[in-house]
């Protein structure tokens, strides 16, 4: 089921180390001699520290990365979760190096996907950016695979401070995932799972919610949502009662989302049970909602049924999402994570 896409926790893996240099200037004996003169000159260099280190060959290239430059982080794109490696320097030629990143491309969703390297770009500055070249290839469902995101830095200007640059997942229309090469104020992306353990009665139906979670991905389809956009999954056990019909159908338009302004949406996610055998449960079932300008506030989910007479009856549940819910779920820092207590209460009524 799609339950196994949605409740991934961000997991901070160290892939790799930081690839310094530092250059180190030696002294030079400058002697003037003649005609008994005594007055013999010396001059001596001092040595440079690492955060001073060159960064450009005498051609203007490149030459080594600046301190400061560590990434070793994970972000959620599309159908992904990509673990990256702190970046390396590597020359093609003398005059064009590459900016490389080792990754690691977890695949969330049941189907073979591929992590599009038209969709990672390298900012340099406000303007400038650089197409990612990435040799990896399909990755199967809930499957692994390992490669590396390049950039060609020939056309990077030599005084520009990589360590003020940033790898972007995604354009300016979609959520996007991004990555300071300092390591600092990373947008990963990360779903936040909010347990819920909710019961409604709606009808003859018992809808268990197990959690809901909130995530800026479509998975399935490998992209990100619009930018702003998040999309809401209940995760769900529900229950036919025992009963004189064998069979009832658990329908798309039996749910309901009404967001904090009070506006309805339908769903636009739906990997539910189908019909149902009298009696029975079906599990890890999946509802998902599509927010505009998403954030904290009270969100309402509506629940229609039939009661022995099929007539309608409705349930309701409220999640109350927090700041606290969503801070991980936006950014990072390189202070340890921390987990939040956030103050979630959920409710439910019967009509």
């Amino acid at each position: 089921m799609l339950s196994t896409i949605i409740s991934t926790p961000r997991t901070r893996r160290t892939r790799g180390a930081l690839f310094a240099s530092a250059t180190v200037t030696t002294a030079l004996l400058l002697a003037a001699c003649g005609g008994g003169d005594d007055d013999a000159e010396v001059v001596e260099s001092s040595s440079t520290t690492e955060a001073e280190a060159t960064t450009t060959t005498a051609s203007g290239s490149i030459d080594a990365l600046p301190s400061g430059v560590e990434v070793d982080t994970t972000v959620w794109f599309g159908a992904f979760e990509i673990g990256l490696a702190d970046p390396a320097l590597e020359e093609v030629t003398p005059d064009n190096p590459e900016l490389t990143i080792d990754v690691q491309v977890e695949n969330l969703s049941e189907r073979n996907q591929t992590l599009r390297a038209n969709q990672v770009q390298l900012w340099v500055g406000d303007e400038q950016t650089i197409p990612a070249d990435y040799d990896g290839g399909s990755v199967p469902g809930l499957g692994r695979s390992t490669g590396t995101l390049s950039f060609d830095l020939s056309r990077v200007e030599p005084d520009i401070d990589l360590a003020d640059a940033e790898i972007r997942f995604g354009t300016d229309a979609v959520n996007q995932a991004i990555v300071p090469l300092d390591g600092d104020d990373v947008v990963t992306l990360e779903p936040a799972v909010i347990d819920m353990g909710e019961t409604a009665v709606a009808g003859v139906f018992t809808f268990d919610v197990v959690e809901v979670t909130v995530q800026y991905n479509e998975v399935t389809r490998n992209q990100p949502l619009d930018a702003g956009e998040a999309l809401l999954v209940f995760g769900y056990d529900v229950t036919l009662a025992a009963q004189d019909t064998t069979t009832q159908t658990v329908r798309s338009n039996q749910w309901r989302l009404t967001l904090p302004d009070g506006t309805d949406v339908g769903q636009s996610l739906d990997d539910g049970p189908g019909s149902l055998q009298t009696g029975t449960t079906a599990r890890d079932n999946l509802i998902g909602f599509v927010a505009d300008d998403f954030g904290p506030g009270d969100y309402v989910l509506t629940l229609t049924g039939l009661n022995a007479d099929r007539d309608p009856v409705e349930a309701q549940l409220t999640v109350s999402i927090s700041e606290a819910d969503l801070s991980d779920s936006g950014s990072s820092s390189d202070e340890d994570d921390e987990d939040d207590e956030s103050d979630d209460t959920t409710t439910t009524t019967e009509s």
